[in-house]
């Protein structure tokens, strides 16, 4: 009988895990009402912040009528209605604008007949008495009776009113006069406030030009009147904040300078009170804040508190979780604990079970290993009989291999010749001059499909030789530069009919001599810059190239740069595919999907590669680099012994035989700028091709330059049938016409 444990582990377990769980809510309590007390001085400082920037931007609104008056020598009424109209609508805090000259006793009667002569008979200088009725003013040394009001509808009966009859707007108004800077009265009650609203009203002072104020003596002389403003503080309230409460917060407007019983300019509380949520008893207390201002010389204050809403939103109560949870996670420890040891004990008893079993086992392994060895020769005699039949399918897929490039090569031959024909025929056709527009369009379609056609028979071909490892490197010598500067030429026309920029910004170090195969270089060159071309349709293309050294081995790396649509990041490997495209949207300009497949695999062929970045709307950056060799003495006397010379240089064509004269004037201009244009590209089946239908029309002219591309004097090609002018140099015609050169001139 096994004899059971204690379990004393049990209960220390579950003590240290509600310790734990104690801790650890005190810290999290601590740190989220940390972060709700940060949060919520900031929304404080931002409910100041907004109901500050308000107040000043209302302040502007009094400085620029202030401003209006001091930089006018008269300011009739009109102006002063037209003026402050705008200000008015924009700003449904301000109640009225006026202007208040400073009148002395001695200039009253001056100033009443004035009154009377623009209001009638009845005007006098007016003031309330006790019982709040409008009396004559009674005699004092200076008046200051509202003169220009706006807006007039709501505050017409105002006019002749003197607010110095008024003890708190009269101490305002000297203060402004003495102090020269606008300054606010204490909170007033106006007739048309509400019984909860007060109103202030703000005085610019308006000194005389000309007259010094630096001293309180000098501006109480210079005093002429003020400019004052009545704002009310519940409107200012609404446009600084609308109709809800901010941010959630309940605040009072004060005003500090004010006695402690008048301050309270407005109180501002939720408008909504809802009923308590379930959890408001977990909530912190709510927290008062102070944010102080100065306005108009007074120091206005504002405490802020959470309303309930405000709390029940952001105040943290999820720590709350944390005891519970805790409580839970220690119990379910403990009876976790006790079932482990329990299923210890369980273990024990298993295991030796278990051990008699394995004894028991153990002989019939030793049985089981007997017929091991013969089932390990039958396996292999198994896997001798696969190897086998997988050597006579590798056997007949070379032998399809070697039929399917039989089969390309002999269809090409057979697909290429009659499409030669096509092409020749309907190029010449093309420049008949009956044709009617129907039938030229007809044969530049063919023209074109053939062209196409063509290429596509020949990219195909070439990616099956390149698949079957048929295909070789041909090295020869040539300059970097110049191949680049050649592959961007070429494709100058283009980019300048589409209004594009395509520079060439070699780096400084280029190799001036290396040895590579040219021909393929200069294909996935031409086509990467001929890609860069066709996308973009504004902006540019920039082609930067580069040679250095990796394992002591030279290296060309150029960068083609486009500011074209782009590449979606799914499509960057997918375009490398063959007869896969990029889905370009709208404006697709076509193509057979072969082009950057065969630039790869050349590219690769070479032992270099090609890679691409690319942003969507922003542009493309193709990366092409391939290893170079130095070449040697020998291989650069041999280049330069068999190297075409170009025009310009001290080699001159050779002489046209007479009768080839007649020929080459017979030949349509088309077909010579396609015979040059090949020439150029060193393309000499594309060449041989051009030149099948011209065997039938000029032979000796076919024979000539087949003998000039057999010999790759592409420079004399280009001569014969290229040159615009020169002495002793024949000009193609076009439409049949002698003597017009490749310009149509």
């Amino acid at each position: 009988m096994i004899r059971r444990r204690p379990h004393w582990r049990v209960p220390v377990v579950v003590l240290t895990g509600l310790l734990v769980t104690v801790v650890l809510f005190f810290l999290v309590r601590k740190s989220e009402l940390a972060s709700f007390q940060s949060r919520l001085e900031r929304d404080v400082s931002n409910c100041a912040d907004t109901f500050g920037n308000r107040v000043d931007d209302t302040g502007m609104v009094l400085m620029a009528l202030r401003n209006r008056f001091a930089s006018s020598n008269e300011v009739s009424r009109g102006e002063f209605t037209i003026f402050t109209e705008s200000f008015l609508r924009g700003h449904a805090e301000i109640k009225a604008l006026s202007w208040n000259p400073a009148v002395l006793r001695r200039q009253r009667g001056r100033f009443e007949e004035e009154g009377r002569r623009e209001f009638g008979s009845g005007f006098v200088l007016t003031e309330r008495n006790a019982a709040g009725v409008r009396v004559p003013v009674r005699d004092r040394d200076c008046y200051y009776p509202v003169w220009y009001i706006e807006p007039m509808a709501d505050n017409g009966k105002a006019i002749g009113f003197d607010v110095g009859s008024d003890r708190v707007r009269l101490a305002a108004l000297e203060r402004a006069r003495d102090t020269g800077t606008a300054t606010a009265t204490e909170r007033i009650k106006l007739v048309q406030d509400r019984a909860s609203t007060y109103s202030v009203l703000v005085f610019h002072p308006l000194y005389a030009k000309g007259l010094p104020t630096a001293t309180v003596a000098e501006r109480r002389a210079a005093f002429l009147g003020a400019t004052v403003a009545v704002i009310n503080i519940e409107q200012l309230l609404v446009a600084t904040y609308g109709g809800a409460t901010p941010l959630g917060l309940d605040f009072d407007l004060l005003d500090l300078s004010a006695p402690f019983g008048e301050q309270l300019l407005y109180r501002w509380s939720s408008r909504q009170q809802a009923q308590a949520t379930w959890f408001a008893p977990l909530l912190p207390p709510a927290r008062t804040l102070v944010r102080n201002f100065e306005f108009c010389g007074r120091r206005w204050g504002m405490k802020l508190s959470p309303s309930r809403e405000y709390l029940e939103r952001n105040a943290p109560v999820a720590y709350w979780l944390l005891l519970p949870a805790g409580a839970m996670l220690s119990a379910f420890l403990g009876l976790y604990f006790r079932t482990i040891y329990a299923q210890r004990e369980e273990l024990e008893r298993l295991v030796r079970a278990r051990t008699a079993e394995l004894q028991s086992s153990e002989a019939t392994l030793r049985e089981l290993n007997v017929h091991l060895e013969e089932r390990v020769k039958d396996r292999t005699r198994q896997l001798e009989g696969a190897i086998e039949a997988l050597s006579l399918a590798k056997e007949r897929a070379e032998v399809a291999n070697r039929a399917k490039s039989v089969f390309l090569a002999h269809m090409s031959h057979e697909i290429r010749t009659p499409l030669n024909a096509i092409l020749g025929f309907s190029e010449i056709t093309l420049h008949d001059a009956t044709l009617s527009a129907e039938k030229r369009h007809n044969l530049e379609i063919i023209n074109r499909s053939g062209e196409e056609l063509l290429a596509l028979i020949n990219d195909v071909i070439e990616v099956s030789r390149i698949e079957a490892g048929s295909a070789t490197l041909e090295r020869r010598v040539f300059e970097p530069r110049s191949l680049l500067d050649e592959v961007v030429a070429g494709f100058l026309p283009e980019a300048r009919a589409k209004n594009l920029q395509l520079v060439h910004e070699p780096a400084g170090g280029l190799l001036s001599c290396a040895a590579a195969d040219e021909a393929r270089l200069r294909h996935v060159l031409g086509h990467l810059v001929g890609n860069a071309v066709k996308f973009t349709r504004e902006g540019g293309v920039v082609v930067r190239s580069r040679t250095g050294t990796r394992n002591a081995t030279p290296w060309l790396d150029v960068e083609v740069q486009d500011s074209g649509r782009g590449v979606a990041a799914e499509d960057l490997e997918r375009i490398f595919n063959a007869f896969e495209q990029a889905q370009l949207g709208e404006g697709d300009l076509g193509g057979t999907g072969l082009g950057l497949t065969l630039s790869r695999q050349y590219a690769r062929l070479m032992g270099g590669d090609i890679t691409v970045q690319s942003t969507l709307g922003q542009g493309s950056c193709f990366h092409f680099s391939v290893p170079l060799s130095h070449a040697t003495a020998e291989e650069v006397a041999d280049a330069l012994r068999s190297r075409p010379h170009r025009p310009g240089l001290e080699q001159k064509p050779e002489p046209v035989p007479a009768e080839l004269d007649l020929e080459l004037d017979r030949l349509p201009r088309e077909l010579c700028r396609s015979v040059a244009a090949a020439a150029r590209g060193l393309d000499k089946n594309r060449l041989l091709e051009l030149l099948e239908p011209v065997a039938q029309s000029a032979p000796g002219v076919a024979r000539r330059l087949k003998g000039l591309a057999e010999s790759y004097r592409f420079d004399l090609i280009e001569e014969l049938v290229g040159a615009a002018g020169g002495e002793g140099r024949h000009r193609c015609h076009e439409g049949g016409t002698p003597g017009r050169d490749r310009s149509g001139t």
